[in-house]
């Protein structure tokens, strides 16, 4: 089955018909299935068809990059300029700045010192797991299941897949220079 016939049986098997197309560039996409409707001239074989995808994805990926790294500038002075007129908030004509404290965070590592410093029963501890914690790490769980054949079962049972994703990488022959400039 080519990835076009699988489109449209994902279409068909969703009952969802395209009901818009999208133009990204010199790309016709429908965003339902991810049908390629149109590639850019020239691009015939599979393999020029990734590589320019790819290309485009880095791409993208890169003035993201830039943009996330001018928006980390913008919010540090945006902190300095708050702090320097001791403002907690101020409303623009179009935004409202406000400075948004940190939050703490706790970590697992530090629980057994705090079980020695504070003399905390197994009980207490497993008290604190149960009512503090949100996830469970699956590589440890499937680390455990190997090690301890006789819960593997139940370990395995507390696991759930995730939607995997499409990774492009560039292809390097040394490792980036990494450049540090100083003020």
């Amino acid at each position: 089955m080519t990835l076009t016939e699988a489109s449209k049986a994902l279409a068909e098997a969703m009952n969802a018909s395209p009901s818009y197309l999208e133009k990204v560039d010199d790309l016709l996409i429908d965003p339902q299935t991810g049908e390629i409707i149109e590639f850019p001239e020239g691009l015939q074989a599979a393999s020029e068809r990734l590589a320019w995808l790819a290309h485009e994805y880095k791409e993208a990926t890169n003035q993201e990059n830039e943009w996330k790294a001018a928006k980390i500038r913008y919010a540090i002075v945006m902190e300095r300029l708050l702090r320097e007129m001791d403002w907690t908030a101020i409303k623009t004509e179009r935004y409202i700045v406000r400075w948004q404290p940190g939050y703490n965070k706790a970590h697992m590592e530090n629980l057994p010192k705090a079980q020695a410093n504070f003399e905390l029963s197994d009980e207490d501890v497993n008290l604190i797991i149960l009512q503090c914690a949100s996830a469970l790490d699956a590589k440890r769980l499937e680390l455990q299941a190997q090690s301890r054949p006789d819960l593997k079962d139940a370990l395995m049972s507390l696991i759930e897949p995730t939607k995997g994703f499409i990774r492009v990488e560039r292809l390097r022959r040394e490792a980036p220079a990494v450049e540090r400039i100083t003020a």
